[in-house]
């Protein structure tokens, strides 16, 4: 019974030891990824998930904001501006997801028309 015990014992600290080991490993993983997909050229700036698998992206390249649509079948691109036209900040991005919220639904529905003949292409 003594000996029974202690396997189940052993067994929860294994387990536990294996949880811990996973969770440094995977914080390790998730930092050493982010790292490798930084661009020189290009970083996303806000990425608003509208439904499944529907996504619009605002997107900084080489000095130009690109708003894209992107629903895992297609991408279309919604709307390009300089980035001195856009004057955001990047930061002001991380502190007022609404307000970025807001902005890209008026860019969504300004190009609705183009969204909806791309899905009508793509049946």
């Amino acid at each position: 019974m003594i000996v029974e015990a202690l396997k189940v014992i052993a067994y929860i600290g294994f387990f536990i030891i294996v949880t811990i080991l996973a969770f440094f490993f995977t914080k390790y993983m998730a930092k050493k990824s982010s790292s490798l997909n930084r661009g020189k050229n290009m970083k996303v700036i806000e990425a608003l998930f509208l439904g499944n698998n529907t996504k619009v992206f605002i997107i900084e390249i080489l000095g130009f904001i690109y708003v894209v649509y992107d629903n895992n079948s297609h991408l279309l691109l919604l709307d390009k501006y300089a980035k001195e036209d856009v004057n955001i900040e990047n930061s002001h991005f991380g502190n007022d997801s609404k307000e970025v919220n807001n902005i890209i639904r008026k860019i969504l529905k300004q190009k609705k028309n183009i969204v909806e003949k791309a899905h009508i292409k793509n049946d």
